[in-house]
């Protein structure tokens, strides 16, 4: 399957507002909306112009606030919202190099931090996944432990489950739609099924194509969008890939999900509330093709997204986050050798952005010459009850002897 012509996605989004900002936020909706419906108007006129949308457009005069800092300095942690409103920091690495075992909770009515009980094994990057029935599941985030664990929020304790069949050194999770947790390992190994209901694993027969730092996306009829990545760790940018495939957890069957418009790994992925995927910045193969793309599964088909606003084409390891409006924050990022944090340095520059899929534009995520607090990478962006976003630790260098975060902000849309 080929990419189909290059356009931006405009699909109408409702919006949802937080009572205590529905007052503020009106006057902006509507601004976006009116923005929305001339662009309609220009479409249904014939009118010409770029195939690409323009940057620039559909942002936001949102602001970032520092909060207390974390117990900590860390990077690479993994964060959820709990049941209670508060959010879950575990893991991640130290200063000092090594990975830790120590988690932290942040309580947005105090906007404090307190510590947590620590893992039974010392985890990081994106580990944690949280079950419906409230508890957190942590899985893998080691390179050699095969164990499992539990978080109950109701007694505060760690427990152990199941093992592993095997170690999982990279991959994704995902919680499916039925409760269980789906575990692609990167390589070629077959995926893993864990079903908290039986505490046990079960492994697919099915092996899908050879691919490393990709991303995973359950979509609305419960099959999962595996996209890009590249082909090997050691040789990565030189194989960047922009195949994709489908996954259907109940048969164990892989298939093909069609070509990107750009190759690339180590991208962010996003499930838009019309069940669309949004898929953006990571390291690119081609710096002047799409920098954003979407796909949509009831056609099977990518169609290219307006071009984000990162300095860089290539923009690697920024989070992502959907607004309760529907619209998308990514927020900070650094160069792919991670030699630069992305900074507001000049108004062509931006770490922090939204992407509107009713006009499947890229703007501000603030006003000019504002962002982050702090610039940073590494970070963690979780996405609070009352549709604030909290950011947390990461690195603002390249080394992490003496740039190790314990800052924490929050977002304002």
């Amino acid at each position: 399957m080929t990419p189909s012509v290059w356009k931006p996605a405009a699909l109408s989004q409702g919006r949802v507002w937080p009572m205590s900002m529905r007052g503020t936020l009106v006057a902006r909706a509507l601004s976006r909306m009116a923005a929305a419906a001339g662009l309609a108007a220009l479409l249904s006129c014939g009118g010409g112009g770029s195939s690409e949308a323009p940057a620039g457009s559909g942002g936001s005069t949102g602001r970032f606030s520092s909060v207390a800092s974390m117990g900590s300095a860390r990077d690479r942690p993994s964060a959820v919202l709990l049941g209670d409103g508060k959010v879950l920091v575990a893991g991640g690495r130290l200063g000092s190099g090594s990975l830790t075992a120590t988690t932290e909770f942040f309580d947005p009515a105090s906007s404090t931090w307190s510590p947590g009980p620590s893992m039974a094994v010392a985890r990081w990057l994106d580990f944690l996944v949280r079950l419906p029935d409230g508890r957190v599941l942590a899985i893998a985030g080691d390179s050699t432990s095969t164990r499992v664990e539990f978080f109950d929020p109701a007694t505060r304790v760690w427990r152990d489950t199941t093992p592993l069949p095997r170690a999982v050194t990279s991959g994704t999770r995902t919680l499916l739609r039925d409760g269980r947790v789906l575990v692609i390992p990167g390589g070629i190994a077959p995926a893993l099924i864990f079903d908290p209901a039986t505490m046990a694993w079960t492994t697919s027969t099915a092996k899908p194509d050879a691919r490393q730092n990709f991303t995973a996306n359950e979509l609305s009829d419960g099959r999962i969008l595996v996209v890009g990545g590249c082909l090997a760790a050691t040789t990565c940018l030189s194989s960047l890939l922009s195949t994709a495939q489908l996954f259907v957890p109940s048969s164990g069957a892989w298939s093909s999900a069609g070509t990107l418009f750009n190759a690339r790994m180590n991208h962010l992925a996003v499930t838009l509330a019309d069940g669309r995927v949004l898929v953006s910045h990571g390291s690119v193969a081609n710096s002047s093709g799409p920098t954003s793309e979407v796909y949509t599964p009831s056609t099977g088909t990518w169609s290219a997204a307006g071009a984000i606003l990162k300095f860089f084409a290539s923009t690697v390891d920024p989070t992502s986050t959907r607004l309760l409006d529907g619209r998308v924050l990514v927020a900070g990022g650094a160069t792919p050798n991670g030699a630069r944090i992305l900074d507001q340095v000049s108004i062509s520059e931006t770490n922090a952005e939204v992407f509107d899929p009713a006009t499947g534009n890229w703007g501000r995520a603030t006003a000019p010459g504002a962002g982050l607090v702090v610039p940073r990478v590494y970070h963690t962006a979780t996405r609070l009850g009352d549709g604030r976003v909290l950011i947390a630790g990461g690195m603002t260098g390249a080394t992490a002897s003496d740039n190790m975060l314990s800052s924490a902000e929050l977002f304002v849309p």
